[in-house]
């Protein structure tokens, strides 16, 4: 409602005592007490309380309007308040204002003692029905604690067993390593022992023979194409087994062997070759690629073939 100052025009010239027309003033009349002041009921007519609530009229007006915007936050409300505040000053005296701030802050204070005393008795009695809170508290710590003490003692047998059985996976594994080295130490004792024995004996057949015949020859390049077969094994042991420290010392004795099986077989290739008998050559041939040294074959070849051959 828009009021205008006093001394302004009014809508006619009449009486010195004119009343309200359309929301103005007469001219001529009361002071502003009397056009501001509170009416019979006692309510002041151009003061709305609720505009410092955040939820007058023209917060209404904004949430009714579409939703577009809202409800508005709190930094919003404190700009309307001091808008309102302003916009009040433009026709109302700050006394009144100031007198009618007063007067909603003493109500709003009111209303807080109302609600304080309205559930006072419930908070005094929150004292008594607390009471026996600690002796129940206490009932209720003693059988947590020894649940947590019985859990703490189940943690640790659970993870002493957990690292005894970690323990043991870990020796079973050093175990299997070892027993697998044991095992190839084994094999490769066996088959050297083997190869050298087989070696000796034909080396031994040999020593001092002269004119071997064609099935001496042929049974010579049968040991040897069975030496060689335990040979492929040996190197297989050998190059499974590197870095061993008993595989090292062997070093020596290995290489006797090598010499020996390749003088054995060379030999008996060369008389082959020399004779053009083809089930001993590809006995010899076969011994020389089981062994891995097919370049060791074309060397003997070119000694008993192609050597005579160029030479003549």
């Amino acid at each position: 409602m828009t009021v205008e100052r006093e001394g302004g025009p009014g809508p006619s010239g009449e009486g010195t005592g004119g009343a309200e027309d359309n929301g103005g003033v007469a001219k001529g009349s009361s002071n502003l007490a009397e056009v501001f002041g509170s009416g019979s009921a006692g309510a002041t007519s151009w003061f709305d309380p609720t505009k410092f609530s955040g939820k007058g009229a023209g917060g209404a007006g904004a949430s009714t309007s579409g939703g577009d915007a809202g409800q508005r936050d709190d930094a919003e409300d404190h700009a309307d308040v001091h808008k309102y505040i302003d916009e009040l000053r433009l026709y109302v005296p700050t006394e009144k204002i100031q007198a009618e701030l007063k007067q909603l802050l003493a109500n709003l204070k009111q209303e807080l003692v109302d609600l304080i005393n309205r559930d006072y008795d419930d908070f005094v009695n929150l004292s008594t029905n607390l009471v026996d809170v600690n002796s129940s508290v206490d009932r209720i710590r003693r059988p947590l604690e020894e649940l947590r003490s019985t859990l703490v003692q189940k943690k640790g047998a659970v993870e002493g067993e957990l690292a005894s059985l970690n323990e043991g996976l870990r020796q079973r594994a050093e175990v299997g390593r070892a027993k697998a080295t044991l095992i190839l130490v084994q094999d490769t004792t066996n088959v050297v022992s083997k190869v050298e024995k087989l070696l000796s004996e034909m080396a031994t057949a040999t020593q001092g023979a002269t004119g071997e015949s064609q099935g001496e020859l042929d049974a010579r390049s049968q040991q040897l194409e069975r030496v060689s077969s335990e040979y492929s094994r040996l190197k297989y042991y050998l190059s499974k087994g590197q870095g061993l420290a008993f595989l090292s010392n062997m070093a020596d004795q290995l290489r006797a062997i090598d010499a020996k099986f390749f003088t054995l077989l060379d030999a008996c290739a060369a008389s082959a070759f020399e004779r053009r008998h083809m089930p001993t050559i590809q006995r010899c041939i076969s011994a020389y690629n089981s062994v891995g040294s097919p370049q060791a074959a074309e060397e003997a070849f070119q000694h008993a073939v192609i050597r005579p051959i160029v030479s003549q």
